[in-house]
């Protein structure tokens, strides 16, 4: 019990005070906005939900670019009636009775704000760890497609000091981040599949307490602790855990990156931007997982020019950018030699780019996995596919600029538009036999989850951010990471994992859209404390800017 409560005044300690709400009140033509808004979105659902299942089947399939769906796309479509219809027509009941509704939610957020800041932190750190833990322990999945690379490729690493593809010869097709992480993970725990999920326990949960840190300082305390809930329980967040894959811990260093460049930028101590050298390492760590971030300082920097002027960004940034080109310079020195020229990151970039712009596909790349024909398998090296594929990509940019916009809009539809695929590789080899509906569930429960969300960033986007005060409130770190990996999608791969990093910042913008329809119902006057707080008289729940 001492030991508890000297744990729970130092994270108290470490937490400065936050209003329960810092977002703007919305004005009478935001809430008119908003529920417009919503009755478009329930009319859209009751009209899915009478339209017949093998109709959507047939729209969905015209749609398509080969007219053709997966099976698990054949189930959501056909049972989407069942799902989309009561909950259509129970969003048109909370409006009928939106102040209601507003007053209900209002409730809620008063009681996800009863504990402490510091017990809340504790129980839902211990909550998403245990969750994660029990995740793992029920699916005992086993490595399959480029999970197993990264397995095999870590062994060979260990085993020989060499970074090497099964042929034994010099390899730089994939990152080396992740493979590194691995070894170290295998060096010190042993090489047993158990060791990396329990690292992916430990990043998945400390993604949660990130997500509680960057929305407490945008938008309140009450939206931080349900954007924390909503990722602590979020199914792709935690059923990830039982791949070897750079999702988690990518996800977890970007934002790790983003709440760095925040504060060294927010900060006017002079020793502090030497910080940003470390930062710099940070960075080029990460891009050593997903290489596509590797340009985020650039926006990073544009976001700092404006806010405090250049001479300040560029010698936050000259610091980071030396510091970030370190990891880069030594794995491109290596691989001169090792795949016969300089590469800064690997040697699937170029096969990457052609998968996502060629004549035959959707914008995924997945069509090669199929009866097409890769073009890049006649070159003689690793080097020389990467270079002839994006010849090929940029070839095919030349020759049909039209379909660059058209396949930039599939590419970030199919990243998008579902939560679910991460399930044929969780449940597709398991240590043990699962239920045959297992699978179905966790793909309905997940979107069930995941469509919310996005509809209710779609509406802090498209009415709340017009609004000076609201920009001025947001993070926009956050956004640019948002928008970042939007663009970086468009004119490369448009995969459904590849929004995973995207869940906390689409949590963070659906709690606060949760948040600003809940302080329409906070009276005007009331007394009300938060956790071991003293009591005091103020408007509750709301703060910063009217």
């Amino acid at each position: 019990m001492g030991f508890t409560g000297a744990v729970l005044s130092k994270i108290s300690s470490q937490l400065s005070p936050a209003p329960p709400f810092s977002i703007p009140v919305p004005s009478k033509g935001e809430k008119y906005a908003l529920l417009f808004a919503l009755g478009m979105f329930a009319t859209v659902l009751v009209v899915l939900g009478i339209l017949p299942g093998e109709r959507l089947v047939a729209l969905a399939s015209h749609l398509s670019k080969d007219g053709q769906l997966a099976p698990a796309s054949l189930r959501i479509l056909r049972a989407m009636p069942f799902v989309s219809l009561p909950i259509g027509v129970g969003t048109w009941i909370l409006l009928a009775w939106h102040r209601q509704a507003a007053r209900g939610l209002y409730g809620l957020f008063g009681l996800l704000l009863r504990p402490s800041p510091a017990t809340f932190l504790c129980s839902i750190l211990c909550g998403a760890a245990l969750l994660r833990l029990a995740w793992i322990i029920w699916i005992r999945s086993l490595p399959v497609s480029d999970f197993r690379e990264y397995h095999e490729l870590t062994l060979r690493l260990l085993e020989t000091g060499r970074y090497l593809n099964p042929d034994g010869r010099p390899t730089a097709f994939r990152p080396p981040g992740y493979p590194v992480l691995l070894a170290l993970t295998y060096a010190i725990a042993g090489k047993t599949l158990w060791a990396p999920k329990i690292v992916n326990v430990a990043l998945g949960s400390g993604t949660v307490l990130l997500t509680y840190v960057l929305a407490r300082r945008t938008c309140g305390e009450a939206c931080a602790r349900l954007s924390a809930l909503l990722v602590a329980i979020f199914p792709s967040q935690v059923g990830y855990t039982s791949l070897l894959c750079t999702e988690i811990p990518f996800s977890f260093f970007l934002l790790v990156s983003i709440w760095a460049v925040a504060k060294i930028g927010e900060s006017t101590n002079r020793r502090t931007w030497n910080s940003a050298a470390l930062l710099g390492l940070l960075f080029g760590a990460t891009a050593m997982m997903r290489p596509q971030i590797a340009l985020f300082p650039v926006a990073t920097f544009l976001v700092q020019w404006r806010q405090k002027g250049w001479r300040r960004a560029f010698a936050v940034h000259l610091r980071l950018v030396l510091a970030m080109v370190l990891p880069i310079l030594v794995w491109g020195t290596r691989n001169i030699k090792a795949v016969g020229g300089f590469v800064p990151f690997s040697t699937n970039a170029g096969v990457n780019f052609y998968y996502g712009n060629n004549p035959w596909t959707n914008g995924t790349g997945l069509e090669f996995s199929g009866q097409l024909t890769d073009q890049t398998l006649s070159a003689k090296s690793e080097l020389e596919r990467s270079r002839l594929g994006w010849r090929l990509g940029l070839e095919f940019w030349r020759k049909h600029p039209g379909r660059i916009p058209e396949l930039a809009f599939r590419k970030i539809a199919m990243m998008m538009v579902s939560d679910g695929t991460w399930t044929h590789w969780a449940f597709g080899a398991t240590a043990s036999p699962l239920p045959s509906a297992a699978r179905p569930f966790v793909v309905v429960v997940g979107n069930l989850m995941y469509w919310p969300i996005l509809v209710l960033f779609g509406l802090e986007v498209l009415v709340f951010r017009w609004r000076r005060t609201a920009r001025a409130a947001a993070n926009p770190y956050l956004d640019l990471c948002l928008l970042y990996t939007l663009l970086t999608t468009a004119f490369w791969l448009g995969q459904e994992r590849y929004h995973f990093p995207l869940v906390p910042i689409l949590s963070i913008s659906a709690a606060t859209v949760l948040g600003r329809i809940a302080v329409l119902a906070a009276p005007s006057e009331d007394t009300r404390h938060t956790g071991d707080q003293p009591e005091q008289t103020e408007r509750p729940m709301v703060g910063g800017h009217d």
